[in-house]
């Protein structure tokens, strides 16, 4: 099984008829859980995800060629992941919901929670005009623990603070899967209250 830059082997799938929607179930190392696919995609339809687990592997190419048409706008969905994996790191708990409309597909909620931070999408729209597409998403992520955040996240524990904030807010043009460092802009802000430096060997 393969998409969006993941491929995933040994899947075992099932999917049944409901009133209006297919309900398909995945099961494999990587990814267990439930699909729920309306019949028909329009505003009114939700896609609803609900995993106990998905790992996932952030491809090694992430730069996509741009493109001059505009993409069919994804439809209404939620996602629920009780234990989401990126590239072997643990990362938490993830949930989103996000509404289709007229033009533009906009994050509603979006969070990850783990036991040392918690993130959550402040702003997430991707807008459809007749000069292109633009996507513009806007991340804050606190944590009461934060060399232990680093160290979840695959860094060295070199400093430590009781509260730490971290805003980012990029801009690109295309969906959101078009995200380039080329393309985008944005800014990004760091608070540290408490801080220190810890000795590392």
């Amino acid at each position: 099984l393969s998409g969006f830059g993941q491929r995933w082997s040994s899947v075992r799938t099932t999917s049944k008829p409901s009133a209006k929607t297919w309900r398909t179930t995945i099961d494999s190392q990587a990814v267990k859980g439930t699909v729920i696919i309306p019949d028909e995609f329009n505003r009114q339809a939700v896609l609803q995800v609900d995993f106990d687990k998905l790992s996932l592997a952030i491809p090694q190419d992430l730069e996509r060629k741009p493109s001059t048409k505009s993409q069919a706008l994804w439809p209404s969905m939620t996602i629920k992941v009780a234990d989401l994996v990126v590239d072997n790191l643990q990362l938490g708990r993830f949930q989103l919901a996000a509404q289709q409309e007229k033009q533009h597909w906009t994050i509603t909620s979006a969070t990850l929670n783990s036991d040392v931070y918690t993130c959550s999408a402040t702003k997430g729209v991707w807008q459809q005009s007749t000069i292109g597409d633009t996507t513009d998403l806007a991340i804050r992520v606190d944590s009461e623990h934060f060399a232990d955040m680093l160290e979840k996240l695959g860094y060295q524990p070199a400093i430590d603070a009781d509260k730490s904030k971290l805003i980012m807010s990029f801009s690109w043009p295309g969906d959101p899967l078009a995200f380039s460092q080329k393309t985008a802009t944005g800014t990004l802000s760091f608070k540290l209250e408490d801080g220190t430096l810890k000795d590392i060997e």
